[in-house]
């Protein structure tokens, strides 16, 4: 019997117009009536997966990339941040390649050396990370341009605490104490390489 289902945003739970369809959202009610957990996987922050989802669908989100999650209610379950010793040196590094590097917080993106070109309040543009007045989560380095927000994007590289996988997986059987045959995710490439650790162990 599924106890949970685990599904990621782009691509998957979202249409092409980065909508949630009727359809979905019934399916998605009519699971939870039946206590299976409903849990959002997305490296989005919370006010960028409020702006695409009806929270209230989900009785979990794991956000940034794993370095974030909470429950309906937002309670925090977990938060993981990048030292500032680790964020200095990303930077240092990469500054100088980079067309843009965005700074993820719990709830926010700022971006550096790059041009948000949106009107999205969880979006600001920065000239320096020590702007930022929130622990950072999550960085994104891309070396070419973008061309929006909506989760496509080419030769970027992201950088967390913890990728969401073994968030997931870690979540699942010791927070909600399911057994790992009872998940059905949309994409198990996500988090393979923990599942195959946890069945060999």
């Amino acid at each position: 019997m599924i106890k949970l289902i685990g599904m990621d945003f782009d691509g998957t739970l979202l249409n092409d117009s980065k909508e949630v369809t009727k359809k979905t959202k019934d399916t998605l009610r009519a699971a939870r009536e039946k206590n299976i957990k409903i849990v959002g996987v997305t490296a989005r922050t919370l006010e960028s997966a409020k702006n695409v989802v009806d929270k209230s669908l989900f009785d979990y989100l794991i956000l940034n990339n794993g370095a974030f999650v909470v429950d309906e209610n937002n309670k925090v379950i977990e938060k993981k941040v990048l030292e500032e010793n680790d964020i200095f040196k990303i930077t240092d590094i990469l500054k100088d390649k980079a067309d843009q590097i965005d700074y993820c917080t719990e709830t926010k993106y700022f971006i550096y050396k790059g041009n948000p070109n949106t009107s999205l309040s969880f979006i600001k543009s920065i000239d320096s990370y020590k702007e930022i007045n929130e622990e950072i989560c999550r960085i994104n380095v891309f070396i070419n341009k973008i061309k929006s927000y909506d989760g496509t994007f080419a030769n970027a590289l992201s950088t967390s605490f913890n990728g969401f996988s073994k968030v997931l997986i870690n979540f699942i059987i010791k927070e909600l104490n399911i057994n790992i045959n009872n998940i059905t995710v949309n994409d198990y490439s996500i988090f393979y390489d923990y599942i195959i650790k946890l069945i060999d162990n």
